[in-house]
Order: structure tokens, then C-alpha cells, then sequence
């Protein structure tokens, strides 16, 4: 499964900093077109249980079947 980020959707909530079991979202140093920092995350550790898409209230995440990454 692959994550999908809309870097220009999210608004630097942090909701999904916070709930990631594996504390693996941070926010970016480079701001969106709408003017927030946007989230990384680190895929060496994410576990893509899904914790980021139930929580943002933005749709910033889209998981896509197939592929690793």
C-alpha cells in the first residue's frame, strides 16, 4: 500500500501527529499555497495502520492499494 499526501490541503491541525502510534508525522519546514506547514512522514516507520486518514478532518491522506512506499 502506497500514501498519498495532498501537501496543499492540510492546515497544520495536528491530529495526525498526534495520534500516529509510531509518532512518525512531523510537519514540513516549507509552507503549502495555502500557508501552513504540511506533514511528512517518515515511511521507514510508518506501519500505514490508517491512523492519519480517521483523524484529519482535511483529506489530506489517500491510500492507494498496491506498490510499497
Amino acid at each position: 500500500m502506497r500514501i498519498e499526501i495532498k501537501k496543499d490541503r492540510c492546515k497544520e491541525c495536528g491530529f495526525c501527529v498526534a495520534s500516529c502510534p509510531k509518532k512518525c508525522i512531523s510537519f514540513a519546514p516549507k509552507i503549502n499555497k495555502i500557508g501552513y506547514h504540511p506533514v511528512v512522514i517518515d515511511m521507514e516507520q510508518c506501519i500505514k495502520c490508517g491512523s492519519c486518514y480517521t483523524v484529519c478532518p482535511d483529506g489530506v491522506y489517500h491510500f492507494i492499494p498496491g506498490g510499497d512506499q
